[in-house]
């Protein structure tokens, strides 16, 4: 059999962890640390396209741990070629390299073959589960090369050919030596929010999903995953479920759930999803959180974390305020005395505005506006025309505890002294108060016919009823 064996060659392979893994990427766990690995096989031809087994190494088998020193012969070898008396092979466990270690993820194999032996012909290697393939090695990354080389047949090593039906001619009759890995498949990891579609509150459910998958062979049978999980400060961990394959615990902040391939291994598209539900903690402030899942090796696989995959939820806050608007009329009106833009609003005569604030509860806070619609009996606002609140005035009414607004005190708003006794002024005073209040206006008017003392003013009281508003802050 024509061996002439790959000098320096590698053939790796392996499970790591990263966003992208070239084809050129090995595992860096140990090659003997294969959940139920029972045996390493190697195939090989003798010249009929028919591949036999050469003898099998158990994966703590002390051989492995051995790096013979040349020449190979009969009397120092690890297992002879299927040609008797004429190879001699050293199989040991190596770096992708071919140094020889304990902890290597790659198996090496050293050969001499006299000048008459065909040489080796590798069909495939494989790791066993009893009689179930786990892994093949399926990467070459570098080649050493003798004598009688047919080039490019390295890769019938690599071909995933389950019927041994190929194989490749490496060269013979001289020494040899070839290093053998797995490949590490793609593993990637996405998270999305389910739940809420768009803001969540405080006290709400949120709903993560986690998808994993990893393409080629998958995951064999034991092999492990695991996602991390640390959320953020204002989520409560609540639950983590991902089918039977899946673990999890919660402690300090982080979530932890290793998955483990079942007994028939997890293909591509085979990992269950995994769904992770919070709440808002009652007192999270308006905020965007975001919540990042990571994957990691647990076994055989390279223990490089994947680059995280994040969702993001909005947490927003419920205001609830009470709106109360007030018509306020202040100053007097005489109509032939005033431009007749403004001559019809009301009658003549002079008005006052008393407004009765009460608060019967616990602290309340107030802001209030003035918003004018008639200024000095002439300035008139009429629609379409707009105006904005003018003057604004926060202030705490304390519990059982009452205030008023006169005429006087809407114009120290308005930044006016005569409000109260000037030309008419007409229009709203906005009240938004943090819990329910009660709120009275008392309207006074006398009107203009002979002297004061003849005509008795009128009085009105009326009660303002205030209007929900919720505030969503963000």
């Amino acid at each position: 059999m024509l061996f002439s064996f790959l000098r320096n060659a590698v053939l790796c392979a392996g499970f790591s962890f990263a966003a992208s893994i070239s084809s050129a990427q090995t595992a860096s766990g140990p090659l003997i640390d294969i959940p139920n690995a029972t045996d390493i096989r190697i195939w090989e031809v003798t010249g009929t396209p028919s591949a036999e087994l050469l003898p099998l190494f158990d994966p703590s088998d002390q051989r492995l741990y051995i790096r013979l020193s040349p020449p190979l012969n009969g009397g120092n070898k690890d297992f002879t070629g299927l040609v008797s008396g004429q190879e001699y092979y050293d199989a040991y466990i190596s770096t992708p390299i071919g140094n020889l270690t304990p902890s290597g993820n790659c198996l090496s194999i050293r050969g001499t073959a006299s000048a008459s032996a065909p040489g080796f012909n590798i069909a495939r290697v494989d790791i066993m589960a009893g009689a179930t393939i786990l892994t093949s090695f399926d990467q070459v990354t570098s080649l050493g090369i003798a004598a009688s080389y047919l080039p490019g047949s390295e890769g019938f090593i690599v071909d995933n050919d389950p019927g041994l039906n190929t194989w490749s001619n490496l060269g013979g009759g001289s020494s040899m030596d070839v290093t053998l890995c797995r490949s590490a498949p793609n593993l990637t990891i996405q998270k999305n929010r389910l739940a809420p579609a768009d803001l969540a509150f405080p006290g709400d459910t949120v709903r993560f999903e986690v998808l994993v998958d990893v393409d080629g062979a998958g995951l064999a049978a034991g092999q492990q995953i695991t996602m991390t999980d640390t959320y953020p400060i204002g989520l409560n961990f609540v639950s983590a479920a991902g089918g039977p394959n899946w673990a999890c615990t919660a402690a300090g902040g982080t979530l932890t759930c290793t998955f483990t391939a079942p007994a028939n291994g997890a293909p591509s598209g085979g990992i269950d999803p995994m769904f992770v539900d919070f709440t808002v903690a009652a007192t999270q402030t308006p905020s965007m959180l975001s919540n990042c899942a990571t994957l990691t090796a647990a076994t055989d696989v390279a223990t490089v974390p994947l680059t995280p995959s994040c969702a993001d939820v909005q947490i927003a806050n419920r205001a609830v305020w009470y709106a109360y608007s007030i018509k306020y009329l202040c100053g007097w009106h005489f109509a032939p005395d005033i431009t007749e833009n403004v001559r019809h609003v009301v009658a003549d005569g002079r008005y006052r505005t008393e407004i009765n604030i009460v608060n019967t509860f616990d602290d309340v806070q107030l802001r209030k506006s003035i918003i004018p619609l008639v200024n000095k009996g002439k300035d008139i606002i009429r629609e379409p025309q707009q105006i904005d609140k003018q003057g604004t005035e926060n202030f705490t009414l304390r519990a059982q505890h009452a205030t008023l607004d006169d005429c006087t005190k809407l114009g120290e708003m308005y930044g006016r002294n005569d409000f109260a006794t000037g030309r008419i002024n007409i229009g709203f005073l906005t009240i938004f108060a943090s819990a329910p209040i009660d709120v009275t206006a008392v309207y006074t008017a006398q009107p203009f016919q002979g002297s004061a003392d003849e005509v008795q003013p009128a009085l009105d009281v009326e009660s303002i009823e205030g209007k929900r508003r919720v505030f969503i802050l963000q």
